[in-house]
């Protein structure tokens, strides 16, 4: 009878698997940092895009409402619907009303929405804010009350900005080292914060250059 051969075959020895496993590593050590940076930026962008997009809707909200910013003179008993992420949603999706704010299924169905909740940065810690009602987003309180166009210098007022918590911005001290993303434990952009100012420009500031109220009370709006 006739014997058959097999070839052996021959396996990775443990200094082989021992040097694969050794260069995976050190890409991924190069990689996921490469990557995560990238990512970073990336929400940075859209951030920064959300908050062009809201400053622009309040813009447009504000032509048509004889200046007024989307908030009026701030008080505990202002009805919900008066609040200025409310307000600017038509001007962010057509053909949607105010009381649509908030509503998962009509954001989702237009195409604008899709990609995100526009109200809330991507790089927010928030399990909600990509979803939902939270908002990442808070307004000046301090141009409350009277027309954009009697603002000094829009280049310089701020007007929306990054917040970890609320839709008002106060500027005090206290208020910043609590809600301002760059304090607290919210550290959205690393040691930075976006801010939208009243003409409309957005800008990505070092956290300790955000002034308070009491330090400088143009950058919010004080007369």
């Amino acid at each position: 009878m006739m014997k058959i051969k097999l070839k052996s075959l021959k396996g990775f020895t443990l200094i082989e698997l021992l040097s694969v496993i050794a260069v995976v590593a050190v890409l991924s050590a190069i990689l996921i940092p490469v990557l995560s940076q990238f990512r970073s930026k990336s929400d940075n962008t859209k951030c920064m895009s959300n908050l062009r997009q809201l400053a622009l809707a309040s813009r447009l909200y504000a032509n048509e409402n004889k200046g007024n910013p989307g908030m009026d003179t701030w008080s505990w008993r202002k009805p919900a619907n008066t609040y200025w992420h409310r307000r600017i949603f038509p001007y962010l999706v057509p053909g949607r009303t105010e009381a649509d704010w908030g509503d998962e299924k009509l954001w989702r169905q237009d195409s604008d929405m899709k990609d995100g909740w526009v109200y809330a940065c991507p790089s927010s810690d928030n399990e909600k804010s990509r979803g939902y009602y939270t908002m990442t987003y808070a307004m000046n309180r301090n141009i409350a009350g009277r027309p954009i166009w009697t603002i000094e210098d829009p280049t310089r007022v701020v007007w929306i900005m990054d917040f970890s918590e609320g839709h008002l911005a106060v500027g005090t001290q206290s208020d910043l080292e609590a809600h301002l993303p760059v304090f607290n434990d919210h550290n959205w952009h690393k040691g930075f914060a976006n801010v939208a100012f009243v003409d409309g420009h957005v800008e990505h500031l070092e956290g300790a250059t955000i002034p308070s109220v009491e330090d400088d009370p143009a950058f919010w709006g004080v007369r």
